[in-house]
């Protein structure tokens, strides 16, 4: 493996490890209320933290994070270190891995008809901070004021912006490994 890519793996098993904690959340939170030491822990960190309850491991945050280290994070690290063409076959895989899933509907001037476009809204959108939520959703906007006359905007549940970063992490996987 050429030394650059080592950067991009390295990138990837960060991501990883991000999804692991989803994951390792979502097992945590299937287990409260039944009594398990874990209340325990979780009841400390809210009060410690001052955080408001009812408390969701599983919330915004948590696919926000996730989103970001995923592509945002390991999409710019693949764009640096690896070729061009593993960065197409990484697209490609991307693609099929999400054939299944319906493309979100853009609102705005840019045509969003592909898993990349989606991806590239959501990536500008979340490094920009240009993210809105309610309780079920996000709401990505971003223009690129050179070549667009408005902002164009994609709306999608926390749930398949979490589908879409994992399928982005498991098609970098299928092009470094």
């Amino acid at each position: 493996m050429p030394a650059h890519s080592q950067a991009a793996v390295e990138a990837h098993h960060v991501v990883k490890l991000a999804l692991m904690t989803v994951r390792l959340l979502d097992d945590i939170e299937q287990i409260r209320g039944t009594g398990h030491a874990i209340e325990k822990i979780i009841a400390a960190r809210v009060r410690d933290d001052a955080v408001r309850e009812p408390v969701s491991l599983l919330h915004q945050a948590t696919f926000l994070q996730f989103g970001y280290v995923s592509l945002v994070w390991l999409r710019e690290s693949v764009r640096a270190h690896l070729p061009r063409e593993a960065q197409e076959a990484a697209e490609d895989s991307l693609k099929r891995r999400l054939s299944s899933v319906p493309i979100p509907k853009g609102n705005g001037p840019r045509t969003i008809d592909s898993w990349s476009a989606v991806v590239r809204l959501v990536r500008n959108a979340i490094s920009h901070a240009r993210v809105e939520t309610d309780e079920q959703h996000f709401t990505f906007t971003d223009h690129d004021k050179r070549n667009e006359h408005g902002p164009t905007s994609i709306t999608m549940t926390w749930g398949l912006l979490g589908q879409m970063s994992e399928a982005y992490l498991w098609a970098v996987q299928d092009v470094l490994f």
